[in-house]
């Protein structure tokens, strides 16, 4: 007996959460509550006692079982939202770090031919310096793209805000902003060592191949300053994801 209490407290639970988030299921509830007035009134007193609470425990059925559908609909939907947004802020905040360091190396390694150039070392060194490969900027470019179309995406899917995603989003623009400067900077050390060494009339061999690899990789920098400038309008526009709208 108990356990039937504990059954009907637990479905009239959800009929309360129910009748207070959807307006049809309160007219549904008026419509069953005049029509069961009417059989009350009219109904035929011979009817046993039993009958009456057999039929209506099986509305009572009915309506938990429509109830529990609406609850799962929502759980499930909020999980769908929840695991998609996991994964895809992963994979952007996965990307960032990825530019971030390469960015980095790029920029260590300027600034260390940078210093080699303006304090005259030995040749010797300078040739051991110019074994070392500078980063590829052909690899860091498609991963803005990627970041780019993952930002799209989300957009498309039409995603809302919580204040959870809305900070994680403050802290990507941030990231993607010290990213920037540190490109600049970077890119600012190609022009310093292009100046160098054009002012520097005894350039050798390996300085001029050195020439020739700036010069390539200030082309790329120019490219990676577009790419970053595209991320940074589409970022503006991408206003959502997490919560599916209801």
């Amino acid at each position: 007996m108990s356990l039937i209490k504990n059954d009907l407290k637990h479905m009239i639970l959800i009929i309360k959460k129910i009748y207070a988030k959807y307006l049809f299921f309160r007219l549904i509830m008026l419509l069953f509550s005049i029509l069961l007035c009417i059989l009350i009134i009219f109904h035929n007193y011979a009817s046993s006692v039993t009958d009456w609470l057999s039929a209506i425990s099986d509305m009572v059925m009915a309506f938990a079982a429509i109830a529990a559908y609406f609850e799962a609909k929502n759980f499930l939907n909020k999980k769908i939202a929840s695991t998609a947004y996991d994964k895809a802020s992963d994979l952007v905040i996965f990307k960032y770090k990825e530019v971030m360091d390469l960015l980095t190396k790029a920029h260590t390694e300027l600034s260390f031919y940078l210093f080699a150039i303006q304090n005259n070392v030995s040749d010797d060194l300078f040739n051991r310096i110019e074994k070392d490969k500078f980063v590829d900027l052909e690899v860091i470019t498609p991963m803005i793209r990627a970041i780019c179309d993952i930002k799209t995406h989300l957009d498309k899917l039409g995603w809302v805000y919580n204040d959870e995603a809305l900070r994680l989003h403050h802290s990507l623009v941030l990231n993607m902003s010290s990213l920037q400067l540190l490109q600049i900077s970077c890119y600012g050390s190609i022009l310093s060592v292009l100046e160098c060494i054009k002012k520097d009339e005894s350039t050798n061999f390996s300085r001029k191949l050195l020439l020739n690899n700036l010069h390539d990789m200030r082309d790329k920098y120019n490219d990676l300053l577009l790419g970053f400038n595209s991320f940074n309008e589409l970022d503006k526009r991408v206003i959502d994801y997490f919560d599916i709208e209801e």
